[in-house]
């Protein structure tokens, strides 16, 4: 055999040889290309799905549920919630904190009905003498209504009449306990008698909540009935902490128990940070579990002011 025939066999052996091995380890290929981590077959390492934390395998690869690429959690780890960010991941990821603080809540309440009357009353002989006034029934849901009573400042608004706004008050609160919402009836100025009869109109009532302690909105993250926030322990470590939540009003919520004042909460990349700790966490934190939310809380709540679809929409019953 000739000393080309023999360079080409050994080639030929080697390619073969490197293909066997490659084949062997083509899980961690696999993971590499995904995008896993090393460290696949050290002891205690498992690899997990950040979707998915059921799926825990001996190796990597992809999620057999949503194909993403499986990350390695150690046994430590697991047992951990507390997650750990260097500058850069804190760079990268966008992370920014917010204090918890005390300030005042001014919460909106909507109620939607109709003008169900107007009135003139005169002063003199000419109709300009007189003074004029519309009367207005609303409903109010029923997690907003206990805040609302009798003599109450409102603004009231109309489709019908863009730009312009009433001022007047509340003059009679009337609960309906079995359709859960509460009736109003208001009284507004109405000098150049602009409410007609069976125009819509949208009440908005300002109650003045005093002094709370709070957070952005935005820094709670939802866990299915669990509210959490991740709390900045320093030196890169961030803590996922349940929350009771209170008021929520003006882009801030109201903190029951959880955070103290002063303490930094994640407000920008904590959903990220979120998917790390799911995926690293071997407690109960984000399994399902018992709202931290106020007692007497109902279903069907709209901080918003929206109406729920089918619900009515105001009027004398």
């Amino acid at each position: 055999m000739s000393s080309t025939r023999r360079g080409q066999v050994r080639a030929a052996l080697l390619a073969a040889s490197i293909l066997v091995a490659a084949i062997g380890q083509r899980e961690a290929v696999i993971g590499w290309f995904l995008g896993s981590r090393p460290a696949a077959h050290a002891e205690g390492v498992r690899y997990t799905c950040a979707m998915d934390p059921s799926v825990v395998t001996g190796g990597p690869g992809a999620c057999p549920i949503c194909g993403m690429a499986l990350t390695p959690v150690t046994a430590a780890e697991r047992a951990s919630d507390v997650i750990r960010l260097d500058a850069g991941d804190v760079q990268r990821i966008g992370v920014r904190f917010a204090a918890a603080e005390r300030r005042r809540l001014v919460k909106r309440i909507v109620g939607f009905g109709e003008v169900v009357e107007r009135k003139l009353e005169q002063k003199g002989v000419a109709q300009a003498d007189g003074t004029g006034s519309a009367r207005v029934d609303a409903v109010v849901y029923s997690d907003d209504a206990s805040a609302v009573t009798a003599g109450q400042a409102v603004a009231v608004t109309s489709p019908a009449l863009p730009l312009t706004s009433f001022g007047g008050s509340i003059t009679l609160v009337r609960p309906d306990a079995e359709a859960r919402t509460t009736q109003i009836e208001v009284v507004v100025e109405d000098p150049g008698l602009l409410l007609q009869p069976g125009m819509q109109a949208e009440v908005q009532i300002d109650v003045d909540l005093g002094e709370r302690l709070v957070v952005p909105a935005k820094a709670v993250i939802h866990a299915g009935k669990k509210r959490i926030v991740f709390v900045d322990r320093g030196g890169g470590k961030l803590e996922p902490r349940p929350l009771r939540i209170g008021a929520q009003a003006g882009g801030l919520v109201e903190v029951e128990s959880g955070l103290t004042e002063g303490e930094r909460a994640i407000v920008s990349g904590n959903f990220l940070v979120a998917a790390e700790s799911r995926i690293r966490s071997a407690s109960t934190l984000w399994t399902e579990g018992p709202a931290l939310v106020p007692t007497g809380r109902q279903k069907g709540s709209r901080e918003d002011g929206q109406k729920p679809a089918g619900e009515p929409s105001g009027g004398r019953p």
